[in-house]
């Protein structure tokens, strides 16, 4: 038996709200533990092997942080997750101050009171030194107002600032949550496929023709199988590339049958599993949105949506 010692950081503020699941894919058993206030954990009595590493919040609906991980089988296995704190970011709209007009409509009154008395001149009436200072006195404070105006209610630069802000922040989040999305979906994509492929290997078994092959190929292509399943989380063109070379390893074995096994040739599920493996050496996908648009395009020439993989 192996133990675990792991190290959360980057944002130690969640810590104490943290939960971690260790997913083993060979037993099928989740472990949820929650670490300490400094982000460690330690979990003993684990068989070595690989598993799965689920970081979850409860006010994230995601998960944090998801990492598949090596289980040494001799002395305890040490890792260091990191924390992205931007996964925690909600920054409220920043409160922008009013601004304040009472001074500018104070000049304003003071110049439209002060300009009332020149109203009255009649034609060919003098204009006095008194009156020109008035008006032009008035005229120079609709003019500072003016200029005031401009710097109060309209923002140099940009409009709306805070504004802006958020929006970049709202767009930065939702990638976030696209990449993941896409990320999930195309691994849950990935099981399905793998168990229609399954299916269709036990229904070359099952035949009448497959009942007398040794239990030791029959192992040998399954344990081929089971290495696909063990890279359900790896990124597309790694996973893209695995998949194709255990296609062929398949694909090798059961030619390898026929030709001791004649009859497997008639199978109908023999030359779907090798349209299957044809049509996948076309996959060329390096991103997870790229691998779901081939996944529906492996649905489309199968006749029908991979559900059909858990019928009976």
């Amino acid at each position: 038996m192996s133990e675990l010692n792991m190290s959360i950081v980057g944002f130690p503020a969640v810590n104490r709200d943290l939960e971690v699941e260790l997913y083993n894919p060979v037993t099928l058993n989740i472990l949820k533990v929650k670490p300490y206030l400094d982000g460690t954990i330690r979990i003993p009595k684990l068989d070595p092997g690989p598993y799965e590493i689920v970081v979850k919040h409860p006010n994230v609906i995601l998960p944090v942080l998801k990492r598949p991980i090596q289980i040494l089988p001799v002395g305890p296995t040490t890792v260091t997750v990191m924390i992205d704190p931007s996964k925690f970011r909600n920054t409220p709209i920043a409160e922008t101050a009013e601004a304040n007009l009472t001074p500018v409509a104070e000049r304003s009154a003071a110049a439209y009171e002060s300009l009332a008395p020149l109203a009255s001149k009649t034609p060919g009436e003098a204009i006095r030194s008194a009156d020109w200072n008035t008006l032009t006195g008035a005229v120079r404070d609709l003019a500072s107002n003016t200029s005031d105006l401009t710097r109060l209610v309209s923002p140099v630069g940009h409009d709306h600032p805070e504004l802006a802000d958020k929006i970049e922040e709202m767009s930065g989040n939702f990638a976030t949550l696209l990449e993941t999305m896409s990320r999930a979906l195309a691994e849950l994509q990935r099981q399905i496929e793998s168990l229609r492929l399954r299916k269709d290997v036990q229904v070359i078994f099952d035949s009448p023709a497959g009942q007398n092959i040794p239990q030791d190929k029959i192992k040998l292509i399954y344990d081929k199988l089971d290495e696909i399943d063990q890279q359900i989380t790896t990124p597309p063109k790694d996973y893209v590339k695995k998949k194709k070379n255990v296609h062929e390893l398949i694909m090798m074995d059961i030619n390898e049958l026929i030709q001791t096994t004649p009859a497997l040739q008639d199978t109908p599920a023999v030359t779907k599993v090798n349209d299957y493996v044809q049509l996948y050496k076309k996959n060329q996908a390096t991103s997870y949105g790229a691998e779901i648009g081939y996944h529906h395009l492996l649905d489309r020439a199968a006749g029908a949506g991979a559900l059909i993989a858990f019928k009976g």
